[in-house]
């Protein structure tokens, strides 16, 4: 399952059920306090600092009732929040909702509900924008950011493609707000030149903020400087990614993610396991072994790529945040430059993990070959076994063995009856008795064998007298299919004699005409001793050869293999694979 057909079905879910039940889950930033946001309506009661003048009129510069409400429910939601936030001097001028910049791997990945889980505020004050990641219903995460005005080069609001607000800061930085909306937006067109420019930061571009005590967050480093409060972490993200389904979204607090993840990942798991006790026994799964590993590995990335992305919205563990005075320590270093030690601690974790994994695999590989080797050598055993259990089978088995692997000169003693004595009425006996049991692969393989022996062209003196004395057989025995049979395979070695057995490209272009008329001449034999026994699956076997050295259509082939098949299932059936192949 993607990520992005999860991310529907979360948000198909929680919409459902939050419109069933009727539940309002919109709460605020307090002490366990909760506010509902549609009864705060009056701006003072919020105790803030707002220039009213800006914030509750429109871009025309026009008081608006509903613009006022709209602000004050806003605002209403992080007021309790803001209060120690503020600094002094400091007043809101528009509180914008919004999206957060977002990579496009995070967008590829999770799909347009991604705009969902990105969600944020943006506070617009004298001195500076304060970015509030919010859940899905713009309520807080308990997470907070600051641009001051100093550390941007360029602010550029752009509607083309929907309304984005474009940031460039000092440091070189680009950063996207999606989604703004239109009465904001215009909103903002004219307060850009009421930003004050004043003298950059050292971190010269957005930075995180500690929730309690507002001192400035240092990049990597999950842990306040100042009153020491902890945030979630890469470390605990990425492990608890690895060891359980869907544990990089628990970890971060994306509850329905997670469930479906975690079906995801254990579905592949379930295969990947199953699989591989299935390749402990044959060969062949390890293919299947290796898809799911795949998937589940790149699975698992999906899950830490996104989880690393909301650590870095400096998530706290500790939810229950009780405010203290705004008394930040002292930025005696920038937040984005961590020291070199703690970059050589993650280089050589990373080393680490690499050599870890490489040992691992190669311990399994040594560990796993004896035992598949073994296994593969004992089904073999195994099928042994099995033929000599029954006596029957057991003969047949050797009498295979023995005739296939003994030596083709066996079957010349034939050669002189049929071409000095012309005893035809000997070998048709002898064919006649080998097809008798068309199932018994021995008497199968003997007939190929002596078949291939009579009709074979070895030499260019061969070739005048085997014709000679074959088309005087079929001319005396028209109605037997035997002689039409070992004609037809005449001529088929005797236009790969012309031909040779090299590449195409080597072949003569005079051999290529007499390759093809002898080729035609072995089909109407063929297909003359077909017509007289149908029984016989030999004229099929051999026309299938024919077919291929003449490039016949695939329905051709068709049509002889299902003739083969018909006469008998498994006689000659390595002849006819080979010849289709």
């Amino acid at each position: 399952m993607g990520k992005e057909f999860a991310s529907i079905m979360k948000f198909g879910i929680f919409f459902g059920a939050k419109s069933v039940l009727g539940v309002r889950l919109d709460t605020t930033w307090s002490r366990g306090e909760e506010m509902k946001t549609n009864h705060m309506t009056n701006p003072d009661i919020l105790n803030l600092s707002i220039n009213k003048e800006i914030c509750f009129s429109n871009h025309k510069e026009e008081f608006k009732e509903k613009i006022m409400e709209g602000q004050t429910k806003t605002l209403a939601k992080f007021a309790f929040f803001l209060k120690p936030l503020l600094e002094p001097g400091e007043e809101i001028w528009l509180a914008v909702e919004a999206t957060s910049p977002m990579s496009f791997l995070e967008q590829w990945t999770s799909g347009w509900v991604i705009y969902y889980l990105k969600r944020c505020v943006l506070i617009f004050t004298n001195k500076r924008i304060l970015h509030i990641p919010t859940k899905h219903n713009f309520t807080p995460r308990h997470s907070v950011s600051q641009i001051r005005y100093g550390d941007i080069e360029e602010f550029k609001l752009s509607g083309f493609l929907g309304r984005v607000l474009k940031i460039e800061y000092k440091s070189g930085k680009k950063e996207k707000f999606y989604y703004v909306k239109s009465r904001e937006f215009k909103k903002l067109k004219t307060l850009e030149h009421l930003f004050m420019k004043d003298q950059p930061s050292h971190v010269r571009e957005r930075h995180f903020l500690c929730p309690r005590c507002i001192t400035p967050l240092v990049k990597d480093v999950f842990s306040c400087p100042n009153c020491r409060l902890e945030f979630k972490n890469m470390n605990d993200a990425i492990r608890i990614s690895i060891l359980f389904p869907g544990g990089g979204y628990f970890y971060t607090g994306h509850l329905f993610l997670g469930i479906l993840d975690a079906i995801t990942e254990g579905a592949f798991l379930l295969e990947l396991i199953v699989s591989l006790f299935k390749a402990l026994i044959t060969m062949e799964s390890w293919g299947s072994v290796l898809l799911f590993a795949i998937l589940l590995f790149f699975e698992k990335l999906i899950t830490i790529y996104h989880a690393k992305g909301y650590i870095s919205e400096y998530i706290p563990i500790d939810k229950n945040i009780v405010g203290v005075s705004f008394n930040p320590a002292p930025v005696s270093y920038s937040p984005y430059q961590p020291s070199p030690r703690e970059e050589n601690k993650k280089w050589l974790k990373t080393a680490f993990a690499i050599v870890l994994l490489i040992f691992s695999m190669s311990f399994l590989a040594w560990k796993l070959y004896p035992y598949l080797a073994y296994r593969n050598q004992s089904s073999t055993q195994n099928t042994l076994r099995e033929v000599r259990k029954n006596p029957e089978k057991e003969r047949a088995m050797a009498a295979l063995l023995e005739t296939k692997y003994s030596r083709m000169d066996d079957y010349d003693k034939w050669l002189p009856v049929l071409y000095q004595e012309k005893d035809f009425s000997a070998i048709e006996n002898e064919v006649i008795d080998l097809l008798k049991d068309k199932n018994d692969e021995a008497k199968a393989y003997q007939l190929y064998a002596l078949c291939n022996t009579l009709a074979g062209v070895n030499h260019d003196k061969d070739v005048e007298l085997k014709k000679n004395t074959l088309d005087e057989w079929c001319s005396k025995q028209p109605e037997s299919h035997i002689p039409w049979l070992l004609r037809g395979i005449f001529y088929i070695h005797y236009a790969w004699h012309i031909r040779g057995g090299g590449w195409a490209k080597d072949v003569s272009k005079g051999a290529w005409p007499k390759f093809e008329a002898m080729l035609e001449q072995a089909r109407a034999d063929l297909e003359r001793s077909y017509r007289l026994n149908p029984n016989d699956p030999n004229s099929s076997c051999n026309l299938l050869i024919v077919a291929r050295g003449l490039s016949y259509p695939r329905e051709k082939m068709e049509e002889y293999f299902q003739n083969a098949t018909s006469a008998c299932l498994f006689h000659l059936a390595h002849i006819a694979t080979n010849s289709i192949i």
